[in-house]
């Protein structure tokens, strides 16, 4: 997180934790009793940005250089694949303007099967059933209503299953997310 302030110092930094979050809010108030801190923040990504705009940041991103240019899409996020996979697209970095339709349909969903199916979905895969229903059907820098995909150059430059070299970076690439699994940290059936 020092990366952050460092490399993007006009931006207002907001931690969202049990003080600003909507605690009784019947996915939320689940996911904290059972201790699923990755399935609260994975919905309050989407919920804080829904409300207020700006760009969400997973704990564990590096800035590599100023997010700016990025500010210009209405919504946008990366592949954290080439193949096409369930999880092909991961909001761990996601921009959206405040009210965003795309953030409203993960919202949505992310109940959906949570009120359904008793279901914590993982963040990827809604990500990505979200955008394949959208239109979303190859890799490569893209915009489908509204939301702008990014090559996983930008954000995801190595996999959750390969150790971080230098040579990974490219021109192209604005952050790093460096894996810290906590959605691996609590062993849990529901996921």
């Amino acid at each position: 997180m020092d990366s952050w302030s460092r490399l993007l110092p006009d931006y207002e930094i907001i931690e969202w934790n049990e003080n600003n979050i909507p605690i009784d809010h019947k996915y939320i108030a689940e996911a904290l009793k059972l201790e699923l801190w990755s399935k609260v923040s994975n919905f309050v990504r989407l919920f804080a940005l829904f409300t207020e705009g700006g760009v969400y940041l997973d704990t564990d991103f590096e800035i590599i250089k100023s997010i700016d240019p990025l500010l210009s899409n209405e919504c946008f996020l990366g592949f954290q694949r080439i193949e096409p996979h369930v999880g092909w697209a991961n909001n761990g970095i996601l921009g959206a303007t405040k009210g965003h339709r795309f953030l409203q349909l993960c919202m949505e969903r992310t109940q959906e099967i949570f009120y359904d199916q008793n279901h914590f979905i993982l963040s990827p895969w809604l990500t990505t059933m979200i955008l394949r229903e959208l239109g979303l059907n190859e890799y490569g820098l893209q915009t489908i209503e509204g939301v702008t995909i990014y090559p996983k150059e930008y954000f995801y430059p190595y996999s959750w299953f390969e150790s971080f070299t230098p040579e990974c970076l490219t021109e192209n690439t604005y952050a790093i997310h460096h894996w810290e699994g906590s959605w691996l940290k609590k062993n849990n059936s529901q996921l």
